[in-house]
């Protein structure tokens, strides 16, 4: 009977070995001393580096997590925490030291930053002007990736996201006006009808930004391309003989065209007007320019120079037109 007793137990407790084995596996709690007392070891080493050397700490705690991912206990989180928010510092760093040479390298360095916060609006809008600031193949490279951070900026402000929780923004109509001319003047060439748009959100602002005159340059390009080039293209196809002018469909091609025409010459002339008043020494060299394109688009519509001059120094009084 003694016998007996004794095998039932010795199979107890195989058995009860075997369990804690398993369940040591499967929980990811170490059954081996010689490791415990490595990885307490390892973690007073990361603590007591925390408070004299951040970097240090930084290299030991990524140490940690690879080599003991569990058990995922209070010191493995604080670890992780750890890690997570030297990486983010460090990215920000970066990103804010690039950021304020206005250099092609910050699109690639700050999206590691819009990565972790993908709304963060100080990192959005300084990518979004260092985009407008960009040349040559650079601008080229990254303008689609400068107005889409644009685009995203004004959406947050306009839902009442600020630089700063807490804090408005100082002036949040001439920030959403430079975000705008910043979407106007690189979405140009690739899609004029959300440039035209975008400029003339700028043009309607409560800002200075309405008295610049590359505002209005680019604007009447914008007109030219999302507009004008196809409109008049259809009506030297469609309408070139008496009799066809006289259609209805030729009539109201022959209105579109005068229309865009027309908002064409209103945003020339606020160039002008306004480059005569400007102290950036662009605006002045490309007054000239953009006085002969004037005067050559205004002597198509109207037949003649007659009234120019009047209309340029008028123009700014009135509203910008629909």
């Amino acid at each position: 009977m003694m016998k007996k007793f004794k095998q039932g137990s010795f199979l107890v407790t195989l058995l009860t070995l075997l369990a804690v084995a398993v369940l040591a596996r499967t929980s990811g709690v170490t059954t081996n001393p010689r490791q415990d007392e490595a990885r307490n070891a390892q973690y007073r080493s990361f603590v007591e580096k925390v408070k004299t050397d951040p970097a240090a700490a930084y290299q030991i705690g990524k140490d940690f997590i690879s080599k003991y991912p569990t058990p995922d206990d209070q010191f493995l989180q604080y670890i992780k925490k750890y890690v997570a928010g030297y990486e983010d510092r460090q990215q920000r760093i970066q990103c804010g030291q690039v950021l304020k040479d206005n250099k092609a390298e910050a699109f690639t360095v700050c999206k590691a930053v819009l990565a972790r916060t993908p709304d963060d609006l100080s990192v959005l809008a300084s990518l979004a002007n260092t985009g407008l600031s960009l040349t040559g193949n650079d601008r080229k490279t990254y303008s689609g990736d400068a107005v889409s951070y644009a685009r995203k900026a004004i959406q947050l402000i306009n839902a009442g996201k600020t630089f700063e929780e807490g804090k408005p923004l100082p002036n949040k109509e001439l920030t959403l006006a430079s975000l705008n001319y910043i979407v106007g003047a690189l979405s140009l060439e690739t899609d004029p009808a959300e440039a035209a748009k975008a400029l003339v959100a700028v043009a309607r602002s409560d800002s200075d930004y309405k008295k610049v005159p590359q505002v209005y340059a680019l604007l009447s390009d914008a007109y030219r391309r999302a507009e004008y080039d196809k409109l008049r293209e259809e009506l030297v196809n469609k309408c070139g003989t008496a009799e066809q002018q006289e259609t209805p469909e030729c009539k109201t091609l022959t209105a579109k065209v005068n229309d865009v025409t027309d908002r064409m010459i209103d945003a020339l002339a606020r160039a002008v007007a306004y480059a005569a008043t400007s102290t950036d020494a662009s605006a002045k060299t490309s007054s000239a320019k953009w006085k002969e394109s004037l005067t050559n688009i205004y002597k198509f519509r109207k037949g003649s120079e007659d009234g120019l001059d009047a209309y340029i120094a008028g123009v700014t009084a009135k509203p910008l037109p629909q």
